[in-house]
């Protein structure tokens, strides 16, 4: 049964995929409409090949849908990200064997101009930088997530790290205002959610900081209560906050 339900899912991928000028479009019959906007690769050819995607999606009839690499997200939504996937496949709950459909990412005619970032591992994010989340509903997280990433590091993540029962999503570094005109200071972050485990509207935020003179190649880590790590803790408190939905 689920070997011709996933053989009937791919005839439909076939007959209803449709190419447009800046991506590919996946239609049933107003069920569901999947638009792959964007999909540019790493040139230099990297293993695992990272492709950053950008998609929207629509399935009517249902409050949420299942995203392989994502987990449960909002029945309607839109998502941007780096990933290792060749393809992105939706389904009906968690259970591997419930495919609605899948759309395969290859690159688009029209591609983003801006490199894919090289970002930084799980083992770099220290376990004592942490700030603690809460969202109003639990499959929200991703959706609420994605906007504040969106908003602050142009949604350059990875959400493909699964430790677990959480879902770690990785952003490479952004810049945000140093104390000094001089001085360049960046911050990364890694989002968790459900942590606890227990809580499956729970997040936590992780991050690493560095900052440099402008002329400098050298990266140094702020100094614990300097003016610089002061204000990478209030940019972390200030996209806590975006998550959660408050102001």
């Amino acid at each position: 049964m689920v070997r011709t339900g996933l053989m009937l899912t791919f005839c439909c991928y076939v007959s209803c995929s449709a190419q447009s000028p800046g991506g590919r479009i996946l239609e049933d019959e107003g069920n569901y409409k999947i638009v792959l906007h964007h999909v540019s690769c790493d040139p230099r050819g990297a293993d695992p090949h990272l492709c950053r995607i950008n998609y929207s999606y629509r399935f009517q009839n249902r409050h949420s849908v299942h995203i392989a690499d994502l987990g449960e997200v909002p029945a309607s939504g839109e998502f941007d990200y780096i990933s290792r996937k060749d393809r992105i496949t939706f389904l009906e709950t968690s259970d591997p064997a419930s495919v609605i459909t899948f759309i395969d990412v290859r690159e688009t005619a029209i591609t983003r101009s801006d490199p894919i970032p090289d970002l930084p591992s799980y083992d770099r994010f220290p376990e004592r930088q942490i700030v603690n989340g809460r969202t109003a509903q639990s499959d929200m997280f991703l959706a609420s997530a994605q906007h504040a990433l969106k908003e602050t590091f142009n949604s350059r993540y990875d959400p493909d790290t699964m430790r677990g029962k959480i879902r770690y999503l990785i952003s490479d570094y952004t810049d945000i205002k140093a104390p000094h005109p001089n001085r360049q200071l960046q911050v990364a972050v890694m989002l968790s959610n459900p942590e606890p485990v227990e809580d499956s509207a729970a997040f936590r935020i992780r991050w690493i900081a560095r900052e440099k003179n402008r002329l400098e190649d050298e990266w140094h880590t702020p100094k614990p209560a300097s003016d610089a790590a002061l204000l990478v803790e209030s940019f972390v408190n200030s996209l806590c906050k975006s998550i959660e939905g408050r102001k």
